[in-house]
């Protein structure tokens, strides 16, 4: 049962957004590997060219207030920043003044030449030109917010394996995506019950740790906590929940999400799935 349709937008404008975002999204889904790095620039750019101006994203101030308290524990001032799917850098640049060095990597151009001129210890590239310009070993924290969703569902394991590369030993990477068992997140979510536009594939927690453990990273844990200091938790109790809501079915979690906490969305209980992922430490040398 899909959600009703927002009472402030024309159905018609909606329907045609949907139908675009789904030929779209429909392209990367049937892209060859070797396609996708350059087709997910050409099709995200294609569609926020398309958008009316009053659905062109931006980032809220109260957005980059909850981000920067959520990977607060994780920052010092000599920290290598990197986000991943940065959109126009409104997290990255506020943060350029409080840290060392700050990369951001986003594939559409449209929406990263929306920000202002960066700070000189600010660096942009492309997804094609990451593992030239960002060094192996070189990151002290990695982040994403709203954006595994969006890759084609066999390029989650090289995208981890990619951030691991670039991760100091020892080093988290922290990511945010919407729990598929609210979903679907994205546009479809007005006219079906599984996501067909950009949202290739929604992960509940245990779903992501367990794409986090298969690409090698040594620990992962839940974060939860939202607008306050996060609570690093184990995921298997949160899996027993998952597990739970899965068995109920999408009609009922659709009500009991939608009806019984609506006023809450997008803060949910376990709406947003937020994982922390370390990279394993150097061994010690044993001595001899």
């Amino acid at each position: 049962m899909p959600r009703p349709l927002p009472s402030d937008r024309d159905p018609e404008e909606l329907r045609r957004l949907y139908l675009l975002e789904k030929e779209l999204a429909d392209q990367l889904r049937a892209a060859p590997e070797s396609e996708r790095a350059s087709l997910y620039g050409e099709v995200y750019d294609r569609y926020f060219r398309a958008l009316p101006e009053d659905l062109a994203p931006r980032p809220s101030a109260e957005q980059t207030v909850l981000q920067k308290r959520l990977i607060a524990p994780f920052l010092r001032h000599d920290t290598v920043f990197l986000e991943i799917g940065s959109g126009d850098g409104s997290l990255a640049r506020s943060l350029a003044t409080e840290v060392h060095e700050v990369w951001t990597v986003e594939a559409s151009m449209v929406i990263a030449e929306g920000g202002e001129v960066p700070a000189t210890n600010f660096h942009h590239v492309l997804p094609i030109d990451a593992d030239e310009r960002i060094s192996r070993n070189s990151v002290d924290l990695a982040f994403s917010c709203h954006f595994l969703e969006h890759l084609h569902p066999a390029d989650l394991g090289p995208h981890l394996e990619q951030v691991l590369r670039w991760l100091k030993p020892g080093a988290p990477y922290v990511a945010i995506t919407p729990n598929r068992l609210h979903g679907p997140h994205d546009i479809s979510g007005y006219f079906s019950d599984r996501p067909e536009g950009f949202h290739l594939r929604e992960y509940s927690f245990f779903d992501l740790a367990e794409a986090f453990r298969l690409a090698g990273f040594s620990r992962v844990e839940a974060l939860l906590g939202i607008g306050s200091d996060p609570v690093r938790w184990p995921v298997w109790p949160i899996r027993l929940i998952e597990a739970g809501l899965d068995l109920v079915g999408p009609s009922f979690r659709r009500r009991l999400f939608d009806q019984w906490m609506k006023d809450q969305a997008p803060l949910r209980p376990l709406e947003q799935v937020k994982i922390v992922g370390w990279k394993s430490p150097v061994k010690r040398a044993q001595a001899s």
